[in-house]
């Protein structure tokens, strides 16, 4: 914290020294974001950390996948048991993934039915998303359980009157076959959107072939997507949003057995309702949301079923004063698991909290604001949590600068409370977090920021495996962990053709007690995204990263022990190139880990040596 304090000063001395032209329109700190406050706001005005992956950006991207897009911010990590549709975790700023709250249209998407109620993230094709907002740091005052290390909120794609229609196809290694139809349009009543969208790939092994795997393990995915938007009068309008997932994944056993596969269906229904009343004074919005997990994993001997629904109703009012954005709102969260096993069942249960919270963002004048704001969770069978945020920010000139003070909580699992090991004396784990940052805009082709952060994480739900004095074996509030580092980021316009984005982080993540380094969180990582645009339109792309080693752990089946190991830094390298070939045609051609690196993410499992793609796209 003394350090934190310091930096404090030292940015504030820099602010009052630098005279240059106010921040010019047009650029990064301009974004709109809606995850922070739940309203629409400029970036300028928020006192948190907040990363935006555009549409623009996931185009030069070439990629598929989400888990793969995440990968481009250093301050994530990301780990695949595999190939596309494998098990994925995600690490923001050294923390663990079920302490992120996971969003697609401020929907909930987590998996009620597994241990810790993990976001689920591996399905997610690309293919109809228009923004990702990353928001670091505790936010359950404005998103309540589950936010205690920041929020990932999916923004997908919506109609427009313009009618619009596009079908790609695209196949590559791994007899890789993506194809895609999508179209929008809309008229004075009703704007709509519809994607349709299917991925193929014979895939790899998902255990390490460098290790003696040497099958491979498909992948089948189906998403269909819909979104209408009614307009009433023009202060009103109601928004369906459906949106299903039909896939099917290979994987491999405990050791090398083969044979393994999971089936999944995932959906989303929402319905939302915005109304803006008292001639523009405030705006209220009423939104229902079902989110379902349904899987099968089948074994050569066995078949487990889980089932997973989240049920959320909320209100939220928000009103426009001269200096005052004014946010009040409910909420009434129903979560439901169910699972069946060879070895274990969890009947039908379920939790619910019922939230009240207040958020206030003060425009105290041109240079400051400031967001404060507190919340309540009362959850069913455990009491309340109270949570609160404090980030003021302060621009001068070309600098901004943001501190911010936030709390967040996680209410345990089903699993963990209802299981054949669950405890249901357990507690909530809570979160603080500190930030303290600036961005400064040098002219108007460069922008770079520096952010320092601090996490504690306290009462972390564990397994504790059998003990033999109680003879029991069950989960307990047993860790306290610290996270802190600091984070760095580049924007540069190296011509109008030109752009380059370099982000850098460095974090240090250790378990309290025992002073170990937790597992798979790198110390050091290195993005780089560069992309030109030639002649006709045409663009390439370069994404460049370096991630540095990490401790992993495996289960040794001799002397029955875990054993720590050193998972070996690795560099990768990706390129996509579009072409424009007329008006309503263009063909892509992207090549991930073009210099066929040989890495790990997770001890034993594989990962993808260089692959080629070739896609067409056609428009009208």
């Amino acid at each position: 914290m003394k350090r934190l304090s310091i930096l404090s000063l030292s940015i504030f001395a820099i602010s009052n020294q630098i005279q240059f032209s106010q921040i010019d329109e047009n650029i990064y700190l301009n974004e709109v974001v809606v995850s922070a406050t739940k309203n629409e706001t400029s970036l300028k005005r928020l006192g948190n950390s907040i990363k935006v992956i555009t549409q623009t950006e996931i185009q030069n991207s070439g990629l598929n996948q989400l888990s793969d897009l995440l990968k481009s911010d250093s301050s994530l990590f990301m780990t695949n048991n595999g190939g596309a549709g494998s098990t994925s975790s995600i690490f923001l700023r050294g923390s663990n993934s079920e302490h992120l709250l996971f969003l697609i249209d401020g929907v909930r998407f987590h998996d009620n039915s597994s241990p810790t109620k993990s976001p689920s993230l591996s399905h997610i094709s690309l293919s109809n998303v228009q923004r990702v907002e990353i928001l670091k740091g505790s936010q359950s005052t404005i998103w309540g359980s589950d936010a205690m290390a920041g929020v990932i909120n999916i923004i997908t794609k919506k109609g427009a009157k313009k009618d619009y229609s596009e079908i790609y196809l695209e196949y590559g290694t791994y007899s890789s076959l993506q194809s895609q139809v999508q179209f929008s349009g809309g008229n004075d009543s009703v704007d709509y959107y519809f994607n349709l969208n299917h991925q193929n790939s014979d895939g790899f092994s998902s255990k390490s072939k460098s290790r003696g795997n040497i099958e491979d393990d498909g992948y089948q995915s189906l998403n269909i997507d819909l979104s209408l938007n009614f307009k009433g009068s023009k202060d009103q309008n109601t928004q369906v949003v459906v949106k299903r997932n039909e896939s099917k994944k290979d994987y491999d056993g405990f050791g090398n057995e083969y044979g393994f596969y999971s089936d999944a269906t995932q959906s989303i229904f929402s319905l939302a309702h915005d109304r803006i009343g008292g001639d523009g004074l405030y705006e209220e919005k009423y939104q229902y949301s079902l989110a379902r997990i349904n899987r099968d994993a089948f074994s050569p001997n066995s078949k487990d079923h889980y089932d997973s629904k989240d049920q959320d109703f909320s209100y939220q009012r928000t009103y426009y004063f001269d200096q005052h954005n004014l946010t009040s709102g409910v909420e009434h969260l129903n979560s439901s698991a169910f699972f069946k096993t060879s070895s274990s069942k969890l009947d039908t249960n379920n939790t619910k909290i019922q939230s009240i919270f207040v958020n206030d963002l003060w425009q105290i004048n041109d240079q400051f604001s400031l967001q404060i704001g507190g919340r309540k969770d009362n959850i069913s069978g455990f009491g309340s949590q109270s949570t609160y945020r404090v980030s003021p920010s302060y621009i001068n000139n070309k600098i901004k600068v943001f501190y911010s003070l936030s709390t967040g909580f996680k209410a345990p699992s089903l699993y963990q409370l209802y299981n054949g090991t669950g405890n249901s004396n357990l507690k909530s784990s809570k979160s603080k977090s500190v930030d303290i940052g600036f961005d400064y805009q040098v002219n108007d082709k460069t922008l770079f920021g520096v952010t320092k952060f601090k996490n504690d994480f306290r009462n972390l739900i564990n397994y504790q495996s059998f003990n033999f004095a109680t003879s029991t074996a069950l989960y307990v509030n047993l860790q306290e962990v610290d996270t802190y580092g600091y984070e760095a980021y580049i924007k540069y316009d190296l011509s109008k053709q030109t752009t380059i984005n370099y982000s850098y982080n460095r974090t240090t993540a250790v378990d309290r007690s025992s002073t170990l380094q937790l597992l798979r969180r790198p110390s050091k990582q290195h993005t780089l995204q560069l992309s030109h645009q030639l002649q006709g339109q045409n663009t390439i792309s370069l994404d460049y990263s370096i991630i540095g080693s990490r401790v992993d752990a495996f289960f040794d089946n001799v002397t029955f022990k875990t054993i720590r190991t050193n998972l070996k830094s690795y560099k990768l390298l990706n390129l996509n190139y579009q072409h424009k070939l007329s008006k309503d045609y263009s063909l892509s051609f992207r090549v991930h880990n073009v210099t066929n690196q040989e890495y790990e993410e997770v001890y034993g499992f594989g990962a993808s040596k260089r692959a080629v793609y070739l896609g067409i796209k056609t428009s009208f």
